[in-house]
């Protein structure tokens, strides 16, 4: 990265920091600080819990060797402690360190896949209450090795490691296969009956010596049972659930041609409004998701145009096909193999039904894997593009 670049980036997070530190900040030398922007836990052999902080590094800035000059200053520090709790590690990893710590620029939070499993209460518990990082921050689970590796990757683009997957999880809105979700939005759902949380993962296994964060998988998602990890979605189940979740802000579809059999469309996906519903009548539960999506084509694999031959609505027809399979691919997963309402069906019955709720509250698991849940898709192209010829060969 550009040594300019990276001065600038680390400057302004000391500033920021300081802006909102409350203390007497305007007499301590910017070296006294220190700027976590990213957090891992990890499950230990020893089943205690270690933390990581990664920790801008002022000396990247300051030093004319830093990183993009040539040298080996590196753009953090990443230090680490363990303690039987949460809490204990947090303080034991204070008592690494003489600096003052400030947690309210987090970007992100990383557990490991074997802390997972033995569940988030502690963890979501001990971050609500404490009142210094935001509550914005983005939630990752690590699939199959530990979060501080993570942390510790190096990087291409970006100065960290935390900078980098923030800035990803942003990004990977426009594609559509894996949940960004916040330790708001954990909290949130946590406190909703009977509801399964979603969180998405990055999968660190790649063939180089060296660690790039780049050459992670940044894709698919978690599934958490009463706050203990069970299981994860593939990416193409993950899109499922973000269109039931009305969570989908652009994607990418494949789609047969009505034409030509085996050639395929591609499909930009503009708008998507997705909505549940769940409803108890006489004793009976009926369960319903709705799609309601736009789009327009991103390419023609094929030698004929739609429009010659009037198929716009066979497409229309087969993209909803194709959402609608991906939506019932995670509803199988949810209900058969995770007996878990990732979905919020039970939820909603809470706020809008409690005294009926209440009488089927001890028994919604089996009802939601055995209730079937009507899908309906509808999906609409626009577009100048649809009336054009793809490209021939002369």
């Amino acid at each position: 990265m550009n040594k300019k670049i990276l001065k600038k980036t680390l400057l302004l997070l000391i500033l920021l920091s300081l802006s909102l530190t409350t203390s007497c900040w305007n007499n301590r030398d910017i070296t006294d600080i220190a700027i976590a922007v990213g957090i891992a836990l990890d499950l230990t052999d020893r089943e205690e819990i270690q933390l990581t902080v990664q920790l801008v590094n002022p000396a990247a800035m300051q030093s004319d060797q830093g990183v993009g000059g040539g040298g080996n200053i590196e753009a953090s520090v990443e230090i680490s402690a363990t303690g039987v709790t949460v809490f204990d590690a947090a303080r034991n990893l204070i008592g690494n360190t003489s600096k003052k710590m400030l947690f309210s620029h987090m970007q992100v939070v990383l557990i490991g896949e074997s802390l997972a499993k033995k569940g988030l209460i502690e963890i979501i518990d001990f971050w609500e209450r404490d009142h210094e990082p935001k509550r914005k921050v983005d939630f990752l689970i690590v699939k199959g090795g530990t979060a501080k590796e993570i942390l510790e990757a190096k990087t291409h683009i970006e100065p960290l490691s935390s900078i980098h997957l923030m800035k990803s999880l942003e990004a990977s809105k426009a594609i559509g296969r894996i949940q960004k979700i916040t330790l708001f939005d954990i909290i949130q759902q946590l406190h909703e009956p009977k509801r399964s949380v979603v969180i998405g993962i990055i999968d660190p296994s790649t063939s180089s010596k060296e660690v790039y964060i780049e050459e992670m998988q940044l894709q698919g998602s978690s599934v958490f049972k009463q706050a203990k990890l069970i299981g994860f979605l593939t990416p193409i189940e993950t899109r499922g659930f973000l269109f039931a979740d009305d969570k989908i802000q652009s994607a990418i579809l494949t789609v047969p041609n009505p034409v030509h059999l085996g050639k395929l469309f591609a499909v930009e996906v503009l708008n998507s409004k997705g909505n549940i519903t769940a409803k108890l009548d006489n004793d009976q539960v009926t369960l319903k998701i709705e799609v309601v999506a736009t789009g327009n084509l991103g390419e023609i694999i094929g030698e004929k145009d739609l429009a010659r031959f009037n198929l716009l609505n066979k497409l229309e027809r087969n993209i909803e096909e194709s959402i609608k399979k991906e939506i019932n691919q995670v509803v199988k997963v949810a209900q058969k193999e995770y007996r878990s309402d990732i979905f919020g069906f039970g939820a909603q019955l809470y706020r809008q039904q409690y005294k009926e709720w209440v009488k089927i509250e001890k028994d919604w698991e089996d009802i939601f894997s055995n209730t079937p849940i009507d899908i309906e898709v509808k999906f609409t192209l626009k577009g100048a593009g649809l009336i054009k010829e793809p490209v021939r060969v002369q």
